[in-house]
């Protein structure tokens, strides 16, 4: 089974890793199901766990989740 070569590997920030902890979830799981299915804006998200609005718009384009 091939697999990647580590360079193409991405590792979680310290803050995504933190807010995994405190949702008890994948962030990307999480994030997914409040933008994209949910549909709540990236400030309601932001709001809801307490971090800035630009936070959310990061970790959205670090997890490679669609803007609406």
């Amino acid at each position: 089974m091939a697999t990647l070569p580590t360079s193409l590997i991405r590792t979680k920030t310290r803050g995504q890793q933190l807010m995994e902890h405190r949702l008890g979830e994948p962030l990307q799981i999480a994030l997914h199901r409040l933008y994209v299915i949910e549909r709540h804006d990236q400030e309601a998200i932001g709001a809801l766990w307490g971090i800035e609005q630009s936070t959310v718009s990061r970790w959205l384009r670090d997890f490679g989740i669609s803007r609406l």
